[in-house]
């Protein structure tokens, strides 16, 4: 039988808090092992949480990148900005 890990060795591993990694079980990021059911102890095995985080960073790289917001923003000049173009028509 293949070792689990405890929460905060698979923290370790992962170089984040124990904090992190339970938000990451909740969240369905990483499988989690209970073997005494709902609300025991939680085991880890290695293989799967490095295959599931690889497979996250991957799906990462692979997401299309957002537009560039526009460099001018659309309505009207600011009232300070105003007064200083009415001078630059005479």
């Amino acid at each position: 039988m293949k070792r689990l890990l405890k929460i905060h060795e698979i923290a370790q591993i992962l170089g984040c808090s124990t904090k992190t990694i339970k938000r990451m079980v909740d969240r369905g990021t990483i499988p989690a092992i209970q073997p005494g059911g709902p609300g025991t102890f939680i085991r880890f095995d290695p293989d799967e949480v490095l295959g599931a985080i690889r497979g996250k960073q991957v799906a990462a790289d692979q997401a299309p990148v957002p537009p560039k917001a526009p460099t001018t923003l659309s309505g009207p000049a600011p009232y300070w900005k105003r007064n200083l173009d009415k001078g630059k028509d005479k």
